[in-house]
């Protein structure tokens, strides 16, 4: 493959520079993709054409920094449920896809001993055209369904994440750490049926540099994650089917009933409650 890349570079003063970017990049399909496929169904690479345009400022106390981003795929490979002549899944070709937003970062010195820093990321995430295959239990079939301008799956339209210093001792920092991420749909249906909720986590952590005789360095960590006990599910699946003839719904739990007249089985993955974590780094 051949993948350019372009980019400008401009000083504006000592504190402040601006830049822009344009890029092409290609990858070929797995290996999984091409077993599992058929002779009249073999997969496309991907290609990607992304542009970006950033600016970024620093002082003595304080950074700024902000790109803006718009990816182009052509090809893009994702799964459809469509299975292939000995009822594997494959991945298909999307003709066009697209990613574009603004990511953020700043950070700033409030005091010798505070300091935050944050960054986010705004998006739209966006397939032009889908077509989605359901197993028909009745048939043995499947049946298909377009779909224009729907989410990607797993892209949430908003992410950020936050840190705050403390600087107890020169010796011992403590850290509170934030992470909020924005609802995110399983598959690329848009379907406010299959899709995870928003979540924010707190974390907490505590660093302590130790002298040490014996040692070049030495460091003391501990870490409480989920501080807040948060009950939150950060990744999914979804199997749909349709099934006139029989109701599994009382034979297995992870399957709900769907307002298009047939069943979606989902497993959700569910995150760890409040832990902790400790951790000793030593320097030879």
């Amino acid at each position: 493959f051949f993948n350019p890349k372009f980019g400008a570079y401009y000083q504006i003063d000592n504190k402040s520079s601006a830049f822009a970017s344009f890029a092409i990049a290609n990858r070929e399909p797995n290996r999984s993709d091409f077993v599992e496929s058929s002779p009249n169904s073999r997969p496309l690479h991907e290609t990607l054409y992304d542009t970006e345009v950033g600016y970024k400022m620093e002082g003595s106390n304080f950074a700024f920094s902000a790109t803006a981003y718009y990816m182009i795929y052509e090809n893009q490979l994702i799964l459809t449920g469509k299975i292939n002549d000995v009822g594997a899944y494959t991945r298909e070709n999307v003709d066009y896809s697209e990613r574009k937003g603004i990511e953020l970062e700043a950070g700033v010195k409030i005091n010798p001993k505070w300091s935050w820093s944050a960054n986010a990321t705004f998006s739209e995430n966006t397939i032009a055209h889908y077509t989605e295959y359901v197993d028909n239990w009745n048939t043995w079939g499947q049946e298909s369904k377009s779909y224009s301008n729907t989410s990607i799956a797993f892209s949430p339209d908003m992410i950020w994440a936050s840190q705050l210093d403390y600087q107890f001792k020169d010796n011992v920092e403590v850290q509170f750490i934030s992470k909020y991420v924005d609802e995110q749909f399983i598959d690329n249906t848009s379907s406010d049926e299959r899709k995870l909720d928003a979540y924010l986590v707190h974390h907490a952590r505590l660093i302590w540099d130790i002298e040490s005789e014996l040692f070049k360095s030495a460091r003391l960590s501990l870490q409480v994650n989920n501080l807040l006990d948060e009950k939150y599910v950060n990744n999914a699946w979804v199997y749909r089917f349709k099934s006139d003839g029989y109701d599994p719904r009382p034979d297995d739990p992870y399957v709900t009933a769907n307002s298009e007249g047939g069943y979606d089985m989902a497993g959700y993955f569910p995150q760890a409650k409040r832990n902790f974590l400790i951790g000793l780094s030593l320097g030879f």
